[in-house]
């Protein structure tokens, strides 16, 4: 695990230091998101794009599921890598 410190301006501005762009691949452009629990620990991640990412964001548009599982996300990722895989053949 690496850590990386960061200082909110006036503005409420962060530079995001230049080994944790490495580390994610982070360029222009891209969206990154932060994800904060209820005991207040927050997690900074670049989008993926991912399907899994989005399970159950619409949750309250069809009264479906609002929380996703580890099972579930497994799944989701393995569905989409058979897809790709078959794709590239």
């Amino acid at each position: 695990m690496r850590r990386f410190a960061m200082t909110v301006t006036s503005k409420g501005q962060v530079t995001l230091p230049a080994g944790y762009r490495r580390m994610v691949r982070a360029e222009p452009g891209d969206q990154l998101e932060i994800i904060v629990e209820d005991d207040g620990q927050a997690k900074l991640r670049k989008k993926s794009g991912r399907l899994a990412d989005h399970f159950g964001s619409l949750a309250d548009y069809g009264g479906g599921p609002t929380t996703r599982t580890d099972e579930t996300v497994a799944a989701i990722d393995s569905a989409m890598a058979e897809q790709d895989a078959r794709s590239r053949r």
